[in-house]
């Protein structure tokens, strides 16, 4: 018996002839097949249907892509190295002198002002609200602190309580979390304060705030 994969191969070859230009006009209401496929490969369904080329271009921002990857890697050599170079005194004293573990921490809190830098520009653009430039560094720093704090052993699951309070936190964790805001908001804060520098300075290029 005739299996489901030479059907499906019988009905292309049958379509392939239909359109190919040797058998146009071979087939009455041959004009109208075509026109109706065509229909149907190029029109979408529903709402989507309704937008234009002009509809999509008018979305696109008026910047140069290549322009502004030189300027996001440009912010992220600057925060990268304002931020880990303000904050090694610090990891220092937290890691307790540890020379490889203070390495580590240095080289991974300068990636992440590497990428902070990168969405601070993106984000504050040209806008001169200091309450967005706040946040951005705050959200950062607290993001920072948390992945820091590591769980008690005196702790206990769902829900997550400690000795000897039964609180969310205990002491350890607490301090744990205060070092690494503090640490964090010295880090991305100079990591702001060194691209608003260089920004006035005009060796880098806010992203340019388009008007809705």
């Amino acid at each position: 018996p005739p299996s489901a994969g030479m059907f499906v191969t019988v009905l292309l070859a049958a379509q392939a002839a239909l359109l190919s230009p040797s058998t146009r006009g071979t087939f009455p209401g041959h004009s109208s097949l075509m026109s109706m496929h065509t229909d149907r490969m190029f029109s979408l369904p529903g709402p989507r249907s309704r937008f234009t080329m002009a509809d999509k271009t008018r979305f696109k921002l008026p910047v140069q892509e290549f322009e502004q990857r030189i300027e996001s890697g440009k912010a992220a050599v600057i925060g990268a190295l304002s931020g880990s170079v303000a904050a090694a005194p610090l990891t220092f004293v937290v890691d307790l002198g540890s020379i490889p573990q203070w390495e580590f921490d240095t080289d991974g809190l300068a990636l992440s002002c590497a990428l902070f830098s990168v969405v601070y520009r993106y984000a504050t653009r040209e806008d001169a609200n200091e309450q967005l430039r706040q946040g951005v560094v705050g959200g950062f720093a607290i993001t920072h602190a948390l992945a820091g704090v590591k769980v008690s052993d005196t702790c206990v699951p769902v829900p997550l309580r400690c000795e000897p309070y039964g609180l969310y936190l205990d002491g350890a964790m607490l301090s744990q979390g205060v070092i690494g805001l503090v640490v964090g908001a010295v880090a991305f804060g100079s990591s702001a304060f060194a691209l608003e520098f260089a920004i006035s300075k005009g060796w880098l290029k806010s992203f340019p705030s388009v008007a809705p």
